[in-house]
């Protein structure tokens, strides 16, 4: 109702304002009559023009309030509430404020955004004390019982490790199950001469080997020499480590084997015939590793490694 008579008496203000102009316009005589009726007529468009303007003063609060609906902020509604404490509309922009709060409160649902909650409005002065202060408290409570729920769980699953691990077969089992590089290490660590040390130890140098071939970060070894030749279930592998660094071979494959060879030395290795995935790594931080796939079919095979420099 009150936009209704706003949007008349505007429309009143323009028609006399118009009519005004077009009647000085038209009339050029000097009759005292029409000068005092055109004189009476744009009094009235003043009177009109104050009381629309008393009237937009009056309802200045309904203005902003309708702009306010547009753009609904924490930081608007109180700068609304401070410029008009008196209005109507005080009520309805608390609740806004309060929802603001609650919907952000209600998205914080972890440990880490109900700390940016705490740190965003606590430091924060441009939002208001009496409105935030609630809030703040309830997503303080909330952190507290986040925290200790987490300590909770963590302890509950240190005491359910402990339970796992002090068993072998449960060991094990865990290890198998999650089939992961450091379950196996962690299994050989607790049981070194384990009734599954040799199968845990296979396991670590297959995953080692698919861990360097997957990230393909290292560099194409030499293939091996084969020198005698027969068809036989094992094959022997003549390494020469030809660097001044201990070299590390694991091979991958119908069996796996670290072998480990000091500078400058040889080492036989014996091994199932059939297909293997090679790494070689040495004791030098800036070398990166190699590696490389051979068929072993029998017979003997040499192979020499060692490490050239290049400059670019």
């Amino acid at each position: 109702m009150p936009q209704l008579i706003l949007y008349l008496l505007l429309g009143i203000f323009f028609v006399l304002n118009a009519l005004a102009k077009c009647l000085v316009k038209v009339t050029q005589s000097s009759n005292s009559y029409i000068r005092n009726g055109l004189h009476v007529l744009m009094g009235l468009v003043i009177i009109f023009s104050i009381f629309y303007a008393w009237y937009t003063y009056q309802r200045r609060d309904i203005i902003s309030f309708d702009k306010l609906k547009a753009e609904i902020t924490i930081e608007k509604c109180q700068n609304f509430i401070d410029k008009y404490p008196h209005s109507e509309k005080i009520s309805e922009v608390r609740d806004w404020i309060n929802k603001q709060y609650e919907n952000e409160l209600r998205a914080a649902n972890d440990s880490l955004s109900l700390s940016l909650f705490i740190d965003k409005y606590s430091s924060n002065y441009r939002f208001k004390e009496e409105y935030k202060h609630p809030y703040l408290n309830k997503a303080i409570k909330q952190l507290d019982e986040e925290k200790k729920r987490l300590e909770y769980e963590r302890n509950e699953q240190i005491r359910r490790e402990q339970v796992v691990w002090n068993s072998e077969d449960r060991a094990w089992q865990t290890a198998s199950e999650r089939g992961m590089l450091v379950m196996f290490q962690r299994y050989l660590n607790l049981y070194p001469n384990g009734v599954h040390r040799s199968e845990a130890m296979k396991k670590i140098i297959d995953l080692e080997v698919a861990d360097v071939f997957r990230s393909g970060n290292y560099g194409q070894l030499p293939s091996m020499d084969k020198i005698g030749y027969g068809k036989s279930a094992y094959t022997t592998v003549t390494v020469k480590n030809d660097t001044q660094y201990t070299l590390t071979l694991l091979y991958s494959g119908t069996e796996s084997k670290r072998i480990v060879i000091s500078s400058y030395d040889s080492q036989g290795v014996q091994l199932k015939s059939g297909s293997y995935r090679i790494v070689a790594s040495v004791d030098a931080s800036r070398v990166r590793n190699f590696a490389g796939k051979e068929d072993l079919t029998g017979g003997i095979y040499s192979v020499n490694y060692y490490i050239s420099t290049s400059r670019y």
